[in-house]
């Protein structure tokens, strides 16, 4: 690890400033924690990126950034259905009445998460959410529940591209984090 690291840190001490060397330290050090705590969810983040969203074997900086993509518009779907489906005449806003005609043929937990989502996305408080408020309440919530932070597994992955051809396979990553761990 220390030598794929060490590499890393070399190419990028060449090309980066000083603070953006900083904070690779930080990465780095961060990754290596990872990979020492927990190793099987490395791999099995790197497994899913490359299998899943990667092709031919293999991903790239652009297919890890396409798969955060994808990952928050379901998000933001599921946030918009949640309130969607109070919206009785399909004008693509939701009332507090059209709230309360659905309310009744809803379990009670799923009315509580109505209310609490029409509340939440009625930004100007006057108890219609328009598509505009509908938009932005998903958004912030698909980046509260997928923060960039819970995708960093993810883009460290890209740290075991040992030949440095922008592209990360199976066998490199387990060749990273056969260097870093200990044999047992």
């Amino acid at each position: 690890m220390r030598r794929v690291l060490l590499v890393v840190g070399m190419v990028l001490a060449t090309v980066v400033p000083v603070s953006a060397q900083q904070a690779l330290v930080a990465l780095e050090d961060e990754l290596a924690e990872m990979l020492r705590d927990k190793p099987d969810a490395f791999y099995e983040a790197a497994t899913e990126l490359i299998i899943g969203y990667g092709s031919s074997g293999r991903i790239d900086a652009e297919g890890i950034e396409r798969m955060i993509a994808l990952r928050r518009a379901s998000l933001r779907a599921g946030h918009i259905r949640r309130l969607l489906v109070a919206d009785l005449d399909n004008d693509g806003s939701v009332t507090r009445a059209e709230v309360g005609t659905v309310l009744p043929t809803l379990s009670a937990t799923v009315r509580s998460r109505l209310v609490h989502a029409h509340r939440a996305a009625d930004q100007n408080m006057d108890g219609i959410v328009r598509p505009d408020e509908l938009r932005d309440t998903a958004q912030a919530m698909a980046r509260k529940t997928a923060s960039d932070r819970s995708f960093l597994k993810y883009r460290y992955v890209l740290m075991a591209d040992l030949d440095n051809d922008g592209w990360v396979t199976l066998d490199e990553v387990s060749e990273m984090m056969a260097q870093v761990l200990p044999e047992s």
